[in-house]
């Protein structure tokens, strides 16, 4: 961005902005308010553009902040599957439900068990930190049982 949208001022800075993050729940959203979001400035008409990569991880930590405050209902499964990028479908292909079973934990007409919740999380820790363990295991291939017996060693450092 080389001029402000707003303005069409020439003098941007970039800079760190906090932004507040509503995760929709039963009986009221929760407010999250994150700091250190990337942003570019206008000093002429102070207004901010945020960072679509910043502004989304800004919405994985609010919905950690949900699952870790207990909240499990279904705008708050709806806000997390959305900042996790997910359709419906693809979520439901993860967890191995349908479509329809997602929209009834997101409509709250039915709750998501607990093992649902906790995948959520881990799919969320894992987008934060930057690795994809959960989401490898929910798309491994069918098992492979081999022919001949497995080896493993267990060295030094496993022992206690």
């Amino acid at each position: 961005m080389k001029r402000c949208a707003s303005c069409r001022s020439g003098d941007l800075r970039e800079t760190k902005e906090a932004v507040e993050v509503r995760v929709p729940s039963s009986p009221e959203a929760l407010v999250v308010r994150v700091t250190g979001v990337s942003a570019i400035k206008c000093s002429g008409c102070g207004e901010s553009f945020l960072s679509g990569p910043d502004l989304g991880r800004a919405e994985l930590l609010a919905g950690a902040e949900a699952m870790a405050r207990g909240l499990r209902d279904g705008g708050t499964f709806k806000f997390i599957r959305k900042a996790l990028g997910l359709r419906a479908s693809e979520l439901g292909d993860l967890l191995d439900v349908s479509p329809e079973t997602i929209s009834r934990w997101e409509n709250s007409h039915r709750a998501a068990e607990r093992s649902v919740w906790n995948t959520l999380a881990d799919l969320v820790s894992d987008r934060l930190r930057g690795t994809k363990t959960t989401l490898d295991r929910l798309t491994a291939p069918k098992p492979r049982i081999p022919k001949q017996p497995v080896r493993l060693r267990l060295g030094a450092a496993n022992a206690k």
